[in-house]
């Protein structure tokens, strides 16, 4: 990624206050087509200093508090200033940068008004929207693309996470993002320090420096309807472009999933299983840790136990659970080239069929299994439970 040289700001730092601007008819946060002034809080100030040096900020808080519209207003300073600025998006479920399941990276390398104006330079697959069980992945996640910026020389590099942030595991979270990414300011939007409880560590270190805002009296909540409506939105629009695409079964692994790693059982010992589970039998296999299986109907607690009786520890899976799921489809060195949706399975010629916006399925090497089911249209159908496919 080639960074272009941007004049240093001369502006009055008051005047930059009032010339932010937001989309038209819609709350911080959202999107829209044309852009209106945007009220900053005065307060907003050493953020925005913060920002004009080479530095790392860590956005946090609760949902509805503006964290996107405040890491645009932040890059636009920062680039401004003559920064190199790299904005990763951590939000896996109202993404700017990419599709949702996904984290992105972008380089800003003009000031904008909105997240939503920068293309992708990289995405991480998580494969969920909500990092609650996908804590581990998703910190893997931003490490793997805020390495990617710091490599491509970005001097100022901005981290806008979710809004998890109650309980013990958006703490963890949380603390787990500032021992990785070790930014020189944690900026937090807040009402009432109701993210206190992810802020008090911090208090008597050095870095990171913790930087109190109040939230836009113009950020407006959304309801769980809105917030789903919008991600249908952007996979449709990501997935407008898609094609179908046959990958072999032999030239691509399978990730997240114990799934074809183990012997397959023979087609006697199949119907044992099928006859001792009460369902048709898709796919079972024996591993190092047991029988796994993939039938079309939930066995009844019972039948599990007497197929134990038989094959020791036995797991299964819906097939049902495959049907839609959301996929990233990854390169030879493990880079998301892709979000795809699981077509078919097809046994008899070893292939899966995925929809992708790819021209092909050539430079596909590994297929990593996500958590969230979608219809070709964007449409969300459900999630799987962890582990659900092996």
């Amino acid at each position: 990624m080639l960074f272009y040289p941007v004049p240093a700001c001369r502006d009055n730092p008051a005047e930059t206050m009032r010339e932010v601007r937001r989309p038209a008819g819609r709350s911080v946060g959202q999107t829209g087509e044309r852009p209106e002034l945007l009220d900053i809080p005065t307060s907003w100030a050493e953020a925005l200093e913060a920002a004009r040096r080479p530095a790392r900020l860590l956005l946090v808080g609760d949902v509805d508090t503006g964290k996107s519209t405040l890491a645009a207003l932040l890059a636009r300073e920062a680039v401004r200033a003559g920064r190199r600025t790299a904005v990763v998006d951590g939000d896996l479920g109202q993404s700017s940068i990419g599709p949702p399941t996904t984290a992105g990276l972008a380089f800003v390398e003009k000031p904008v008004e909105s997240l939503d104006e920068l293309p992708a330079a990289a995405l991480h697959f998580v494969g969920l929207t909500s990092p609650i069980n996908h804590l581990l992945q998703t910190v893997v996640a931003l490490g793997d693309l805020v390495g990617r910026a710091e490599r491509a020389g970005a001097e100022t590099i901005l981290l806008d996470t979710t809004g998890m942030v109650t309980g013990s595991a958006g703490r963890a979270l949380k603390a787990a993002k500032v021992n990785l990414f070790r930014p020189d300011a944690l900026i937090a939007l807040e009402h009432q320090r109701e993210i206190e409880h992810i802020l008090a560590p911090y208090a008597h270190r050095q870095t990171p420096k913790v930087i109190r805002l109040k939230p836009s009296a113009e950020a407006r909540p959304r309801t769980s309807e809105q917030r789903k409506a919008r991600r249908e939105r952007q996979f449709a629009e990501y997935l407008r472009p898609a094609r179908d695409i046959e990958l072999p079964l032999k030239e691509v692994g399978l990730e997240g999933t114990g799934w074809r790693t183990g012997e397959r059982l023979p087609g006697h010992l199949r119907s044992d299983l099928e006859t001792r589970l009460e369902t048709e039998v898709w796919w079972a296999e024996r591993t190092a840790e047991g029988v796994f299986a993939i039938v079309t109907d939930a066995p009844r607690a019972a039948a599990i136990r007497i197929a134990r009786d038989s094959y020791g520890d036995v797991r299964v899976a819906r097939r049902e659970s495959l049907d839609g799921l959301v996929v990233g489809l990854l390169d030879a060195e493990g880079l998301t080239l892709a979000i795809g949706i699981l077509l078919a399975v097809d046994l008899k010629v070893h292939r899966l069929r995925v929809r992708a916006p790819l021209a092909d399925g050539a430079a596909v090497r590994a297929v990593r299994l996500g958590s969230m089911r979608l219809r070709p249209n964007g449409e969300e159908i459900g999630w799987n439970d962890p582990g659900a496919v092996g």
